[in-house]
């Protein structure tokens, strides 16, 4: 498994389909991913190009409720 310093290249917010072109938002992830990746992403400018060992990923559904943890909201 790579080290965690390995994904500098980011954050993207992916979307369902993995091609920043979808509209349901909770199947979001927010990504980071590795150089070659970025190398990937650049050649087609799609997430499909990116395999799902070269990123990192945290569900946008997991961020909104750790900040409503937070801060005691319900976004």
């Amino acid at each position: 498994m790579p080290r965690d310093d390995t994904y500098i290249y980011g954050p993207y917010l992916v979307l369902s389909d993995m091609s920043m072109f979808d509209s349901v938002v909770d199947d979001c992830v927010v990504a980071y991913i590795t150089a070659e990746a970025q190398d990937d992403l650049e050649s087609c400018n799609d997430f499909k190009a990116v395999e799902e060992c070269e990123m990192r990923m945290v569900p946008v559904r997991d961020l909104i409720d750790a900040y409503n943890q937070l801060h005691g909201t319900k976004l």
